[in-house]
């Protein structure tokens, strides 16, 4: 099963329950090796503390997957220290990252409620060591509890800082979120509190100015825009507003207009910044957003690569490297979205068993996606190809493994005009989990013929609602463009081959005098000469993989597939 469920008992103080707390079976929780050094990250200038709630001891190890993955940590506030606080603001949340390398994204999120949604949530950037991070000064509530932590996108490693100390006994240290709450302590033998310190303050009176994200580095292709989102917000008091932003110019541009910047204590204002490259030069540049509340600023990091349109066929992709040159992938829920695997791998990213089985062809390597590659509560993963100019008769084929029995979505998507996900307005396949074999590689073909003559990108789209109780785990290889065959694939009476794989050599074995190509996937030719009956091929100098042998007689042409190692 892809999830357990199962009820934890806990020492309940207050008012204090979880809505259902869970088990996931879907990964092992494991202890890190080694700690990073420890590292205070409070800047100057951090709103006045009166006092902090927190259960944990210094940092001493760390947890995580030790794959990619998505999860969040927390610690409980329950009834009785909210009351002792009556009057009091949540103004900063300290934690501990280890391997800060390894998490592509990080929020804070504050619950009231484990049935519902986070009443509060506030992206940052992390480091390694203590990171402080201020939020929009929190009223604490005097009812019920409150819920603290944060949530990680990660790409491996154990990034989460604990302690040492014996699991505080109410559950209040090491509540965990994947999916379903549940504490640690009930589901592995690791006995730690999180790192997580929830710093309690009197309202600020001035505003404060914060902006996230606090650097970007963008990459796309020359002569096609890239934006990105980035959020202003006022975590002090008063009205933050904004007299101008200066230090950035061509290829970056941005829609934030200072004059409309009037922001309430908490309040936030989004705004994006463009990247519209005309060549291959690095661009830096350095934003600052002038306000009231102090001035912010954003790195600006621009690079674009000239890809020219794919036109000599056949064409494959086999992923030996990620992201392959030119193309690009999209994660509009959130997440790593499409990452690079391993044949071989196992247990699946996600999963406690499974194996990625080696496609014929495929090289070392395949993409995949999963359950908890894309957004905290949903999925939608995009990988798109580079354009590709189509000429006449030719079809794409792919090859889908399907690595778990849960309903998931994948949608082949073609645009004629750019990569933006907007433009994907045609889908030519839509393929549901009934349509894969499940521990198995299929290959799937679709009809190139109505694009002939025009210049396509195709997009490879995962997408669940529900990615707790829905999403699978997919990979995708030999993604391809050719003409469409008009002759026999497999091995015909007209042509034997053996050893097939093969090493040093192999017998071909034909009825007559017969023209023999041999292909790599790239559609080199490796070998072409004239074998009667049966003659001998070397392939010493034939490297590893693939290769397509076309056996052409005066009445018949045949193809079959040679495999060498």
């Amino acid at each position: 099963m892809k999830k357990t469920y199962i009820f934890l008992t806990f020492l309940l103080m207050s008012s204090f329950m979880f809505a259902q707390v869970r088990k996931s079976d879907k990964v092992t929780f494991m202890k890190s090796d080694k700690v990073t050094k420890e590292i205070n990250t409070i800047k100057n200038g951090t709103k006045a503390w009166t006092d902090s709630i927190h259960y944990d001891g210094p940092n001493a190890d760390a947890i995580g997957f030790d794959a990619a993955g998505e999860f969040g940590v927390y610690m409980v506030i329950p009834t009785d220290s909210l009351i002792a606080h009556t009057g009091k603001y949540l103004n900063d949340v300290k934690l501990y990252i280890n391997e800060a390398v390894n998490v592509a994204s990080a929020e804070i999120r504050l619950y009231t409620d484990t049935n519902g949604a986070p009443v509060y949530t506030r992206p940052f950037t992390v480091i390694d060591g203590w990171n402080s991070v201020s939020i929009a000064s929190y009223a604490l509530p005097t009812t019920g509890y409150l819920v603290v932590g944060y949530n990680v996108v990660v790409t491996g490693g154990f990034p989460v800082g604990c302690d040492t100390f014996p699991t505080e006994p109410n559950g209040y240290s090491d509540l965990m979120y994947l999916g379903e709450w549940f504490n640690l302590s009930s589901v592995s033998p690791i006995n730690c509190n999180f790192n997580i310190r929830a710093m309690i303050g009197d309202l600020p009176a001035s505003p404060m100015a914060s902006v996230f994200a606090e650097t970007w580095n963008a990459n796309t292709i020359i002569g096609e825009p890239i934006s990105a989102t980035f959020t202003l917000t006022n975590l002090g008091g008063g009205t933050l507003t904004c007299s101008g932003i200066s230090g950035i110019s061509a290829p970056f541009s941005t829609d934030l207009d200072p004059a409309s910047v009037n922001l309430a204590t908490g309040a936030s204002k989004t705004f994006t910044i463009t990247f519209t490259p005309t060549n291959e030069n690095l661009v830096t540049q350095t934003a600052t957003i002038a306000t009231n509340g102090g001035d912010v600023t954003i790195y600006l990091n621009g690079t674009a690569s000239a890809c020219s349109t794919i036109s000599t066929f056949p064409w494959t992709e086999s992923f030996e490297s990620f992201l392959p040159e030119c193309w690009s992938k999209a994660n509009p829920d959130g997440g790593t979205g499409w990452s690079e695997i391993a044949y071989g791998t196992t247990p699946l990213p996600g999963w406690t068993s499974g194996e990625l089985l080696t496609l014929e062809g495929g090289g070392n390597s395949a993409v995949y996606c999963t359950w908890n590659t894309g957004g905290a509560t949903s999925n939608d993963q995009w990988l798109i190809s580079p354009q590709i100019a189509v000429q006449e008769n030719q079809e794409l084929s792919y090859y889908i493994y399907s690595g778990a029995d849960f309903k998931d979505n994948l949608d082949v998507k073609i645009s004629t005009t750019n990569r933006d996900l907007a433009s994907f307005t045609t889908t030519l396949l839509s393929s549901t989990q009934a349509d894969f074999t499940l521990g198995e590689w299929k290959k799937f073909t679709i009809s190139l013929t109505a694009y002939a003559g025009q210049n396509i990108y195709i997009a490879f789209q995962e997408h669940v609602a529900n990615n707790s109780n829905d999403g699978g785990f997919i990979a995708l290889d030999l993604v391809k463009v050719d003409a469409k065959a008009s002759i026999a694939e497999n091995e015909t009476e007209t042509i034997k081959i053996y050893p097939n794989p093969a090493n040093d050599y192999v017998k071909v074995y034909t009825s007559e005098l017969s023209n023999i190509t041999i292909t790599d996937l790239r559609g080199s030719v490796v070998y072409a000469g004239q074998v009667n009956n049966n003659d001998i091929i070397s392939t010493t100098n034939f490297e590893s993989g693939l290769y397509i042998v076309t056996i052409e007689t005066k009445d018949n042409i045949s193809r079959t597939k040679l495999i060498i190692n």
